[in-house]
């Protein structure tokens, strides 16, 4: 008669279930970025509108409107130009 001896998980199945894990994730990751992008402090916000004035040819943007998951938000200009997309923070 032979006394149960559980088997010892080598270091390479540790590592193969682990990536079987991860590869599971792959059929949900669209839920996973919404859910991530809903629930984030921190987002990314696409321009919709500003404010500038006039020097010479060139446009001076004073203040710039974002939209994005959260809501709109208003930043004042860096430098005088708006960037296209930004990832800040909703107030």
């Amino acid at each position: 008669m032979h006394v149960y001896k559980p088997k010892r998980r080598r270091t390479l199945q540790w590592v193969a279930m682990g990536l079987r894990g991860i590869g599971s994730l792959y059929n949900i990751w669209p839920l996973l970025l919404i859910a991530t992008a809903v629930l984030s402090p921190v987002g990314p916000y696409l321009l919709t509108d500003y404010t500038y004035e006039r020097r010479g040819s060139y446009r001076h943007m004073i203040e710039c409107d974002y939209l994005g998951l959260q809501g709109r938000v208003q930043r004042s200009a860096h430098e005088g130009a708006c960037p296209y997309v930004v990832i800040t923070r909703h107030d």
